[in-house]
């Protein structure tokens, strides 16, 4: 996909605002967004060659909590700059209330690299299992289709888990995160891949702006991440 492609394909999301939160279908409903980000961020490493990155989700949910959502975003796991290369996250799943305030869920998700270099070879694929509570956000992820590459962090058997915390006041949010990896390579070192701190702002019932400050995290081989003591802005617009 070209970055003309790409942008062409975000202007179409942010048409699909008049038709949002309307049941398309019976029984359907369809969200969004536009994003963009100082860096894309995943799990403690950029996936952006620590550049800008922009992005839109789109998301159908149906009133059984069935879902299906694709997000889109640029990134460049080249190492070359100048590279324009996709990352197209696709998830089918299912959310529930179980209770006041209790949330869960979990699902399928296919993380398709597309573009130049041979970006593909990183395709993998992820189940996992979320629940909530109160500002509280747990879940595990397992890598069911490492990459043909196979990296640490995207290779078949790596499970990641995460736990965060949100506070809200007003239009404000504070939180934060842990991230831990279990690598299935026992040559890697299993640990903290990241740590961060997050606040944000919410201006109007669409758009919202918000940074994260990532305070640690390793990667396989134990070394610190290239984003450790680093803070990345994003802002993104809803409908």
């Amino acid at each position: 996909m070209k970055f003309s492609k790409f942008a062409l394909a975000a202007m179409a999301v942010m048409s699909m605002a008049g038709v949002a939160h309307a049941d398309v279908v019976p029984g359907v409903k369809l969200t969004g967004d536009v994003h963009a980000a100082t860096d894309y961020n995943f799990r403690g490493m950029s996936l952006s060659g620590n550049n800008p990155t922009l992005g839109f989700n789109v998301t159908a949910t149906h009133e059984t909590g069935l879902f299906a959502s694709l997000d889109e975003n640029t990134v460049n796991v080249s190492g070359i700059n100048g590279v324009h290369q996709y990352l197209s996250n696709i998830t089918v799943g299912y959310n529930t209330e179980v209770g006041p305030g209790i949330k869960l869920g979990g699902g399928v998700t296919r993380y398709q690299f597309n573009g130049p270099n041979s970006a593909a070879d990183m395709t993998f694929n992820e189940v996992y299992a979320h629940a909530g509570w109160n500002g509280i956000e747990g879940a595990v992820y397992r890598n069911i289709g490492g990459a043909k590459n196979s990296p640490a962090a995207f290779a078949h058997g790596d499970t990641y888990a995460s736990l965060g915390y949100t506070y809200n006041i007003d239009k404000f949010s504070l939180g934060g995160d842990v991230g831990y990896y279990w690598y299935d390579n026992d040559a890697a070192h299993n640990g903290v891949s990241l740590a961060q701190l997050r606040a944000g702002y919410k201006v109007n019932d669409n758009f919202s702006v918000g940074v994260a400050y990532q305070v640690d995290g390793h990667d396989a081989a134990d070394k610190a991440q290239d984003r450790n003591h680093e803070a990345r802005v994003n802002v993104g617009y809803s409908f």
